[in-house]
């Protein structure tokens, strides 16, 4: 029995109802139809030769034949062609194909002399002069920067000169120093600008 018999009562009385169309009753309609219909066919009883031949059938021994699988066959051949034009297309082969090219550059001693320090001596007069001017002039902004740049100039410039006298010239490290130097120079033509 129901536990909630009522409540189940209740909520079923507050579904809404709906009335179906007219054309669902006629095709309850004719499907009953057609079923008295089929009720009222006649029957015959086929002559006993025909089931003879069923019931003959039916005892003999059924031979099973084997039939080739040509589609089977013909769509793995298929699938196996496309992977195989596909792995040629990406040309995922090209790892045969490998070549190796290296290339050897020579340099000329005379790239690396060491010829950085020959203007020490001017750029030493010009750093006096702008000390000079500047401490006339009183200006104390744009002399202080300059100079703190070309120092931190200096002090790299040293430390790579300090590297290549432990562990030899190599052309990084005279880039680096040609480098340093071009950044020199430009401080000290704009000191030179200055006086």
């Amino acid at each position: 029995m129901e536990k909630n018999k009522k409540t189940l009562t209740a909520a079923l009385k507050k579904l809404p109802q709906y009335t179906p169309p007219e054309t669902v009753w006629q095709h309850i309609d004719q499907e009953i139809t057609y079923r008295q219909n089929l009720d009222q066919l006649p029957q015959y009883t086929p002559p006993a030769s025909v089931w003879n031949a069923i019931e003959a059938d039916l005892a003999r021994p059924r031979v099973k034949t084997f039939r080739f699988p040509i589609r089977k066959v013909i769509a793995y051949a298929a699938l196996v062609c496309g992977v195989a034009l596909g792995w040629y297309w990406l040309g995922l082969d090209k790892a045969a194909n490998v070549e190796i090219t290296y290339s050897e550059e020579q340099y000329q001693a005379v790239l690396l002399a060491q010829d950085w320090d020959e203007d020490e001596a001017a750029i030493e007069i010009v750093v006096k002069e702008f000390d000079h001017k500047s401490r006339l002039e009183g200006d104390v902004t744009n002399p202080n920067s300059l100079k703190v740049e070309l120092q931190e100039l200096n002090e790299a410039k040293e430390e790579l000169e300090q590297l290549m006298k432990r562990y030899g010239q190599d052309a990084a490290m005279v880039s680096e120093i040609s480098k340093i130097e071009l950044e020199r120079t430009s401080v000290i033509k704009q000191m030179a600008a200055a006086i």
